[in-house]
This record gives structure tokens, C-alpha cells and sequence, in this order.
């Protein structure tokens, strides 16, 4: 008799589609298992909001979650990763996988005369988790910061068709001339790191316009879920049979449609 794998659990949250560069790597890594793709996109994006709001909202998206029995949730946000995990982790016993800027990037590269930018909303970039993070990481001070003010809305706005391509470009040059000067100060400046899960999404655009590398710690999260399931629920991750989509709520108020792996495509086709 075959025996039907039902599959883990896993919930995604973000407040809006920026968290798909960080389910992509999931369902890369676990194609078996069943994936809740949380959005809050009436707050949208997070890059702005107080720590308190977050902290509410992240406990009510994590409410929701728990309706579906989840096993382990990743909070695919740099912002609420920031403002918000800590009090999630003290209150609620599921596993939780956070994210924040790829700053350790440091200690992979030969060249260690080379300067870096690091793209991040302007939440993260005041939060004293982040601030703490690159004292401890980068005590050299060979990463610049840059908040990008309005970077994940112009995102989020072409992603659902409510500004044109020209609208978004047009955007998008005004979000990075600053990076450009910067670079022109910096002749060591080589590498972006992507601080929010909105700008993997249109990763290369951001090349272009900077002439830059960038670097996004995706596939690092996903490990990192693996790792946590198989520490806590002996689990052994299958690569078949793959699952055909993912469960996706666009708002907290919304019911749960089911989406094909294609729909994601449409992220990668931005630009």
C-alpha cells in the first residue's frame, strides 16, 4: 500500500508580495510541502510603521497561521524580523524563522578592502536589532546604509497593475541616484546588500541602475526553515511528490485561494 505524504506546514508572512523571493527558496529546497503565503497588504508596505503596529499585526497574522495549523512560520520581512520577532517568540511556541540583511557577507569575500551598500526600508534601518547587527558584523564600517523611502510600494504597485512600467522605472531611477553618487564617492563600492525581501524581485533592474552586485540570503533562510523542522519534528524532507501551489491570502480578511507555481512568475517578469 503507498503511503500519501501529506507534508509539513509551513506559514509565510509579509505585507505584501515581497516574501515570494523567500517562498520561491522554500518550495526550492521542501517541493513537498504545504505552503501558507500570508499577506497583509492593506498595511503594506511595513518599511514605515512603528514598532507597536507591528508587533500587533505580526500577533495577528500568527493567529491566523494557527487556524491552519501550521508547523513553523517564516516571518519573510526584514522590517517585522526586526520590530517584531522577539515578542512573537515569547509568546507563541511554533517555530519561527526570521530574516535580516545579508551583513555577514563580509566574511565570504577575498577582498576585503571592497565597500558595500545595504538597501533597507526606513524602519529597519532605525531599528536597534539591525543597528546592533552591523555594529557586531561590520566594526570596520565598510557598509554604507541607504533607506530606500518609497523602493517595496513601487513594487508592490506594479506587481498588482496599479502603476505602469514607465511609472515604475521612472520610480526606480529616483529611489537609487542616490546610490549612484554614492558610488562615485566610494571607488571600492561593489556589492548591494538586498535588506527587504520586496528588492530581489527586481534584482536585476537594481544591477542595472547601480552597476553593482547585489546579494540576497534567500536560500540561507530556506536552509535555515530545513534545519529547524528537522531539529524539532525529526523530519526528513522528501523532494517528490511536488506540491502544485501554494495557499495564498492577499489580505488578512480575504479567504484562502490556491495558486500555481506559475503566479510567482510574475515577479520574475517585473521590469
Amino acid at each position: 500500500m503507498t503511503i500519501q505524504y501529506i507534508g509539513m506546514k509551513i506559514g509565510v508572512v509579509d505585507s505584501g508580495v515581497g516574501g515570494f523571493s523567500v517562498l520561491t527558496e522554500l518550495y526550492k529546497l521542501m517541493p513537498a510541502e504545504q505552503y501558507y503565503y500570508l499577506s497583509d497588504q492593506d498595511h503594506a508596505p511595513y518599511g514605515n510603521k512603528d514598532t507597536d503596529f507591528l508587533v500587533k499585526r505580526l500577533h495577528l497574522l500568527t493567529n491566523e497561521l494557527l487556524a491552519e495549523q501550521v508547523d513553523l512560520i517564516v516571518v519573510a520581512c526584514h522590517t517585522a524580523t526586526a520590530q517584531a520577532i522577539e515578542s512573537l517568540r515569547q509568546t507563541f511556541e511554533l517555530p519561527f524563522v526570521g530574516i535580516e540583511p545579508y551583513l555577514n557577507v563580509l566574511n565570504t569575500q577575498a577582498d576585503k578592502s571592497e565597500n558595500y551598500v545595504v538597501l533597507v526600508t526606513e524602519t529597519t534601518a532605525n531599528s536597534d536589532r539591525f543597528l546592533k547587527l552591523k555594529q557586531r558584523l561590520d566594526p570596520a564600517a565598510l557598509i554604507n546604509i541607504f533607506a530606500c523611502k518609497n523602493l517595496a510600494s513601487l513594487i508592490e504597485s506594479y506587481f498588482h497593475d496599479e502603476i505602469s512600467l514607465k511609472d515604475f522605472n521612472d520610480g526606480l531611477e529616483r529611489e537609487l541616484e542616490l546610490v549612484l553618487e554614492l558610488k562615485k564617492s566610494l571607488p571600492n563600492l561593489g556589492t548591494a546588500i538586498l535588506g527587504c525581501t520586496h528588492y530581489p524581485l527586481i534584482q536585476k533592474q537594481i544591477e542595472d541602475a547601480t552597476q553593482l552586485k547585489t546579494v540576497f540570503p534567500g536560500a540561507a533562510i530556506a536552509l535555515r526553515a530545513q534545519e529547524r523542522l528537522r531539529s524539532l519534528f525529526a523530519y526528513s524532507a522528501p523532494t517528490s511528490p511536488k506540491t502544485a501551489g501554494f495557499h495564498y491570502r492577499r489580505r488578512v480578511d480575504d479567504s484562502w485561494q490556491y495558486k500555481p507555481w506559475n503566479y510567482l512568475q510574475k515577479v520574475s517578469d517585473i521590469g
